[in-house]
């Protein structure tokens, strides 16, 4: 009876540090409608336009589950091209309930700066025909975006967007789906939501770091990406610079302040989110105030600030 226990204990044990397989899935989009090349739409602002390329990178890939643990998929950077199915396979892994997922669009800054040629056949950093690199100064292009547009499909829009300045970083809340024994962190991409607010009018050719090409960037952190719960993205960094605002010490022990600038009647409503999108702190404050928050838990957090319809997200970390 013994041995019959002790052996069910093991069989226990090694059951409940099984792995999961844990896929990486995008519904591609233009609109409401699945997306193809040179399928007409038209953007927040009525342009009619059309696709004929899409590529664009993600990079820093982290798995957030089990009550807010971390883990991060190393050494992966997905190059993502609209027209082809995405369904990747991150890794196996010791994961109940997935709770979310967190991504950089571009190539983060550490690797942006390496020589593709380095890179074996067929890695998402090598060569690519046509190019998805822009030099060993600037690196990748982030988002190589072309296409027709108004009036009549008639003028060439270009956008390849790139830059260390550009790279942002989002996190989506999502539990995922089963598939057989498998987890699934899905995610639909409405690629109409990286036009929005860029006119395109005559026609925009945009190859570098500013205007139509940082627009691009921004729209592809904030209104491209949602989970298939319909959760938006949290978390983009330096969603706009303009707004004066700073946050220190970052990382820290427990204690942030944050220091506000502009003229008095400014008001700034600010919230404090964990990683799962949970509010832990909302306050209001003025142009030049200083802000003490304490006594704040070890784990990843958003700082989201608004004042006069300008919003600016800042990543801090607590140890």
């Amino acid at each position: 009876m013994k041995k019959i226990l002790l052996s069910l204990f093991v069989l226990s044990s090694i059951v409940g540090m099984a792995q999961t397989d844990i896929y990486f899935k995008i519904n591609h989009k233009l609109g409401s409608a699945d997306f193809a090349y040179n399928q007409v739409a038209v953007t927040n602002i009525d342009h009619n336009i059309s696709i004929n390329r899409l590529e664009y990178y993600l990079a820093e890939i982290v798995i957030i589950h089990d009550g807010g643990t971390e883990t991060s998929v190393s050494d992966t950077w997905l190059l993502i091209e609209a027209n082809t199915p995405t369904n990747v396979l991150l890794g196996d892994y010791n994961i109940t309930n997935i709770e979310g997922v967190r991504f950089g669009i571009g190539v983060e800054s550490s690797v942006n700066h390496l020589d593709p040629s380095t890179y074996a056949a067929g890695h998402p950093l090598a060569p690519q025909l046509p190019s998805m690199h822009w030099g060993w100064s600037a690196g990748y292009r982030f988002v190589a975006l072309e296409g027709k547009a108004d009036p009549n499909l008639s003028q060439t829009f270009e956008i390849h967007a790139l830059e260390d300045k550009n790279y942002h970083t989002i996190m989506i809340p999502t539990a995922g789906v089963m598939s057989g024994n498998d987890k699934v962190i899905e995610l639909n991409a409405d690629y109409l939501g990286a036009l929005n607010d860029i006119s395109l009018s005559g026609g925009v050719i945009q190859h570098g770091g500013d205007y139509e090409a940082a627009d691009c960037l921004f729209n592809f952190a904030a209104y491209v990406f949602t989970s298939i719960e319909g959760n938006s993205p949290i978390g983009i960094e330096e969603s706009d610079p303009t707004l004066a605002l700073e946050l220190y010490p970052n990382p820290n022990n427990g204690t942030i302040f944050i220091q506000t600038e502009g003229m008095l009647e400014v008001r700034y409503e600010m919230q404090i989110v964990d990683v799962l999108g949970r509010e832990i702190e909302s306050l209001e404050c003025l142009g030049g105030e200083k802000v003490e928050i304490r006594n704040l838990s070890p784990g990843n957090y958003v700082l989201i600030a608004t004042s006069e319809g300008i919003s600016k997200s800042i990543n801090f970390v607590v140890q």
